[in-house]
């Protein structure tokens, strides 16, 4: 079984499934909690005034999938969509432009946004 397959089941089909040695192996609590607590606020909320409350990091693998398998609600499909951090913008470096012009980099940047000029050209 897939980590998919445990949030499938947990979620959706509620089969009773039981754990064995090489599933305890690839299941997760923290990667299940994560993505179910994505995929609606209600069940967030089950999640942290539950599971992370309550139970402690040693928590038994089979008994943490049973728990949730018992307590949430069958649910329907849906796409959870897993949050990303988001990339910085670079920022362009005015160094060339600077000591060409003899200016601060703070007043090469000014210059920029304040007269909308193509940076390329200095790159």
């Amino acid at each position: 079984m897939t980590i998919f397959d445990f949030l499938n089941n947990i979620t959706h089909e509620k089969s009773k499934k039981e754990l064995d040695i090489s599933d305890q192996t690839l299941y997760s609590p923290y990667i299940i909690n994560r993505f179910l607590s994505q995929y609606n606020k209600d069940i967030c909320y089950v999640i942290n005034h539950t599971v992370n409350k309550h139970c402690d990091g040693n928590l038994d693998k089979e008994f943490h999938y049973k728990f949730l398998t018992n307590v949430l609600p069958k649910l329907k499909k849906k796409f959870i969509r897993y949050i990303k951090k988001k990339k910085e913008e670079k920022k362009p470096n005015y160094d060339k432009c600077a000591s060409l012009h003899e200016i601060s980099k703070r007043e090469v940047d000014l210059y920029f946004k304040e007269f909308n000029l193509n940076t390329k050209k200095y790159e």
